[in-house]
């Protein structure tokens, strides 16, 4: 795709469709599963933390070991945390 025009963080591709540059990213590599961070609430690409914990026959996923430590202490409370800031997500992807 070759970009003909630049507006404002958007490109336009020779067909004259509008697109922002992470929409450019990804057509470049497939959309991985997002998994999120129980006790701050970011969310990454599943596979990009290295901070994980067991728990309950699931891992968990968390952006620094800062977390990790808060969510080993007190896991029942961090995920009841999540789950009423967060409602119907997911921290963990199905596999």
């Amino acid at each position: 795709m070759s970009v003909v025009q630049r507006n404002a963080g958007h490109t336009k591709d020779v067909e004259g469709q509008w697109s922002t540059g992470i929409g450019l990213f990804n057509q470049r590599r497939p959309i991985m599963q997002l998994v999120y961070d129980v006790v701050c609430g970011m969310s990454a690409e599943d596979g990009l933390w290295t901070s994980k914990s067991d728990y309950k026959g699931k891992t968990y996923s968390f952006c620094c070991d800062g977390c990790k430590s808060a969510f080993e202490k007190a896991p029942e409370y961090h995920l009841s945390n999540f789950a009423e800031e967060h409602p119907g997500i997911n921290p963990v992807p199905e596999k």
